[in-house]
């Protein structure tokens, strides 16, 4: 059977011969982390039309982003990590252009606990038109 839960795992092997070796592994869980996009193209062509992060199936706790334009203008914000930005302002098209982010966040275990510190992670995404 496969071994999904985390947990201490035992193995026992006899041979033709009756000889037997036991051997164990201690399986853990490894959050993989978070991927965040360079670059988005809300065209409408139903790919890449929002900029929001590649969780891997991770949950993530304590989200929060905020997105600025090159004047300093909060364009976008959200708390929830499966809404992404969609190139708009109050309803118009952003210009295409570099606009910078903060997005901050815990990645969660399988049972939805934190398993860390706060991460924070500041960039740039260019939204292509």
């Amino acid at each position: 059977h496969p071994a999904i839960e985390e947990g201490e795992y035992w193995v026992q092997v006899t041979d033709t011969n009756g000889c037997v070796v036991t051997s164990g592994v201690i399986l853990t869980y490894c959050p993989q982390d978070v991927y965040i996009p360079t670059a988005f193209s809300p065209d409408g062509n139903n790919k890449n039309e929002f900029f929001i992060p590649v969780t891997g199936g991770n949950v993530l706790l304590d989200y929060y982003m905020i997105i600025y334009n090159r004047w300093g203008q909060k364009v976008f914000e959200s708390n929830d990590y499966q809404t992404g930005w969609n190139g708009t302002l109050n309803g118009n098209d952003s210009p295409s252009g570099l606009y910078t982010y903060l997005i901050t966040y815990k990645i969660s275990d399988p049972k939805n606990q934190t398993t860390g510190e706060l991460k924070k992670i500041r960039g740039t995404v260019t939204l292509v038109r």
